[in-house]
């Protein structure tokens, strides 16, 4: 690992040489870390116990009603945001916000999509409103950042893991690029970031989704 290069420099450096470089390195990485703090808004909903999400599920089936997303003002900034998106588009966010089994399988202790907080059909009854939560950074973004080094190989493997699970619950997401994952931090017990873990990865943007089992019933 290259940054192991901090704590056994080549000899041919002197201490002043790396002492300049660390200071320099480290002063990136505070940087970064406060845009990636700025980014990232302490939801509970986040950190819930995987099982728990599972019992709070919403069940309910919508009838087959692109995307528009409204950020909300007031004691919601920040924290919530409402996306306009097709009825049929939907059923297949839910479909794979729902597959608990399927994540846990997988390897992953959370569900790494999108939340749904709330969600009613419009007056229209072909869009629905769906309110969620404001994640972190984008995949692609977080990757140039130094302080992504440690984590880069298990992310981009989670995000590979991701599309593979939504294509065996026969969901076609539509643009499964970095930009649309997110991260999300751990937290420690005082409710601060906790940078010695990797972060949490999501998948979102499901206005594009097709689940071919729910369109095959149509």
């Amino acid at each position: 690992r290259w940054y192991d290069f901090f704590d056994k420099p080549h000899p041919e450096y002197n201490n002043e040489f790396m002492a300049e470089i660390r200071a320099k390195y480290e002063g990136i990485i505070q940087e970064e870390r406060k845009k990636i703090e700025e980014s990232e808004r302490m939801n509970p909903i986040f950190y819930k116990d995987i099982e728990e999400l599972e019992d709070n599920l919403s069940r309910r089936e919508f009838a087959k009603t692109g995307s528009r997303t409204i950020v909300l003002g007031g004691g919601l900034r920040g924290k919530v945001i409402l996306r306009i998106i097709r009825d049929w588009a939907f059923a297949s966010w839910v479909k794979a916000y729902s597959a608990v089994g399927e994540w846990k399988n997988a390897g992953f202790d959370y569900v790494p999509i999108e939340p749904i907080f709330k969600a009613n059909l419009s007056v229209d009854k072909k869009n629905v409103r769906a309110y969620t939560g404001v994640l972190g950074i984008d995949l692609s973004n977080y990757l140039e950042m130094l302080s992504s080094i440690k984590f880069s190989n298990k992310l981009t493997q989670q995000m590979i893991k991701i599309a593979e699970v939504l294509s065996k619950l026969g969901i076609e997401h539509g643009h499964t690029y970095m930009h649309n994952f997110c991260i999300l931090h751990e937290r420690n017990n005082e409710g601060e970031i906790d940078w010695s873990r990797p972060p949490r990865i999501y998948c979102i943007d499901f206005d594009r989704a097709l689940y071919n089992e729910f369109l095959k019933e149509e």
